[in-house]
């Protein structure tokens, strides 16, 4: 993510997160590390086997939760 999203989510880079998911199996990810960089963007990158597990493609949304 950027820095200004790392500020609206109160992470900086190599915290960790838990990440929910609504995909057709709804599933919550564990110890996500964050990273923050100025060329980032705010976007999660998931293993194909991963996603296909839970039901996600691209686009999908998912909640960021910080613990």
């Amino acid at each position: 993510m950027s820095p200004s999203d790392g500020a609206r989510f109160n992470v900086k880079d190599g915290d960790t997160v838990t990440v929910d998911v609504n995909g057709k199996r709804r599933t919550r990810w564990y110890d996500v590390q964050v990273r923050v960089h100025p060329d980032f963007r705010l976007e999660m990158h998931v293993d194909t086997d991963d996603a296909n597990a839970v039901g996600i493609g691209n686009g999908c949304k998912v909640t960021v939760v910080k613990e």
